[in-house]
């Protein structure tokens, strides 16, 4: 599902910590916010399309 894509390179970015300088490492945090908003939304769709799915087998 494209949630948990979305979850796996939210992940993949936490790596970053500690390796990065401290203004680096917020724009990293805000991106992971954002990505983790944009999952929540992608799979509350997913689950309205898999929903729909199953209504019409």
């Amino acid at each position: 599902m494209y949630s948990d894509e979305i979850r796996s390179i939210m992940a993949a970015l936490g790596v970053l910590a500690g390796k990065i300088g401290e203004e680096e490492w917020a724009l990293v945090r805000m991106a992971r916010h954002n990505l983790s908003e944009l999952a929540d939304r992608v799979q509350a769709v997913e689950g309205t399309i898999q929903v729909s799915v199953k209504e019409g087998e």
